[in-house]
């Protein structure tokens, strides 16, 4: 999959079609893991089910798709390998605690997923990923508001470029972002 930055399309007022209410919802969660409020970052997650459509979740998974993957590479300095992503694993998983309680192994999962690593034991399920890449993304940024709104123009161009994709594997039903979050 093409995660490089590309052209800006769409309308809005940063004409990039992305979901605002999707995407205010991810700036609050992964900033309450950045802070390391776990009952913060809980609490945002826990609403979800209720206030957002399927279409929401499957936007909000997408988005931190590329967020990881942006954030992971930008911290690596390079395109990871399998034993960078262990590594950073290990690096990050004290912070990650304390926001999720989830094994170690979770966390390194999910990291490989982002760059299509096959899995080491299990595959994680799409609420899991969710989760987990929030937390993952929070801890790995020092701004959250800032750095995402600067990754904001390159995943408009490659959600352009792969929104077929994630169509055909049921991830993105619309791209303009009119059905309800």
């Amino acid at each position: 999959m093409d995660h490089s930055p590309g052209r800006i399309s769409g309308r809005g007022p940063y004409r990039d079609r992305l979901n605002e209410e999707v995407w205010s919802r991810l700036v609050e969660i992964v900033s309450a893991a950045n802070r390391g409020d776990a009952d913060a970052h809980f609490s945002a997650i826990s609403k979800w089910p209720e206030e957002l459509s399927l279409v929401g979740h499957q936007r909000a998974a997408v988005y931190l798709l590329y967020l990881l993957y942006r954030q992971v590479k930008t911290t690596i300095g390079r395109a990871p390998t399998q034993a960078d992503l262990h590594e950073l694993t290990s690096t990050v998983y004290p912070r990650f605690r304390e926001i999720l309680t989830a094994d170690e192994l979770l966390l390194e999962e999910t990291f490989r997923a982002v760059f299509e690593f096959p899995p080491l034991r299990v595959t994680l399920k799409p609420g899991e990923r969710v989760a987990l890449s929030s937390v993952a993304l929070g801890v790995l940024m020092v701004d959250p508001a800032r750095e995402m709104e600067a990754m904001r123009p390159g995943m408009a161009g490659w959600l352009s470029r792969n929104q077929e994709k994630f169509r055909a594997e049921g991830m993105l039903d619309d791209p303009s972002g009119a059905e309800r979050p």
